[in-house]
């Protein structure tokens, strides 16, 4: 353990110090930031709209004709109101989603001398969905804020809302997350087949 301690001192000693540019770099590229930024957009977005639609469910207007409405919702459950009726499940939903801001932030930090820009990334966008969310199931409920839910407002139709049912229901958390997701499968593809053909190279 003394020679481990001492080994680090020795490093510590050597290692270039880090400049005010290097600092800032570091900070920019944790895409920490970033993640704020966006639970602040996402949501100044629903209440914006929220305000636009006279807080009335339902209520709706035209962004682009045929394709994209901003309509207001109140989401009590999941995906497309999944068990939306039960309490229970907003209430655990709530705990996964602050939880897993908390992990994330955990993962952050841990990862942060990695300067690993890309799953930084990724984790500012899951950060962004996870707390974005978890702050309209933890407060938005009708006695504190006069309805019941997340609130979901970007509705995206192919061919119209008179051809077929809208494709997507939701709001900037949940784009947010589901970027955050597919840019980690597509990363973790990429980076496994770059490992491996450095393997047969071998």
């Amino acid at each position: 353990m003394e020679e481990n301690k001492e080994i680090e001192e020795i490093e510590a000693e050597v290692a270039p110090k880090k400049t005010k540019k290097d600092i800032f770099k570091t900070i920019f590229f944790s895409f920490m930031w970033l993640g704020v930024l966006l639970v602040i957009v996402d949501q100044v977005s629903k209440w914006s709209v929220y305000h636009l639609l006279n807080g009335q469910a339902g209520n709706t207007i035209t962004i682009i004709p045929n394709f994209l409405y901003f309509t207001l919702y109140f989401n009590k459950g999941m995906s497309y109101g999944a068990l939306s009726d039960s309490v229970v499940w907003r209430v655990i939903l709530c705990i996964i989603s602050w939880v897993a801001s908390v992990v994330i932030v955990f993962f952050w930090y841990r990862n942060l001398k990695k300067n690993d820009r890309w799953m930084n990334a990724v984790a500012a966008l899951v950060f962004a969905g996870a707390l974005g969310n978890g702050i309209d199931r933890a407060f938005y409920w009708q006695s504190i804020a006069g309805f019941d839910g997340v609130i979901d407002f970007i509705v995206i139709y192919f061919f119209g809302p008179n051809a077929n049912p809208p494709f997507g229901v939701f709001n900037i958390a949940d784009a947010c997350l589901s970027i955050g997701v597919v840019m980690f499968i597509i990363v973790y593809i990429v980076r496994t087949i770059k490992t491996n053909l450095k393997e047969k190279r071998k």
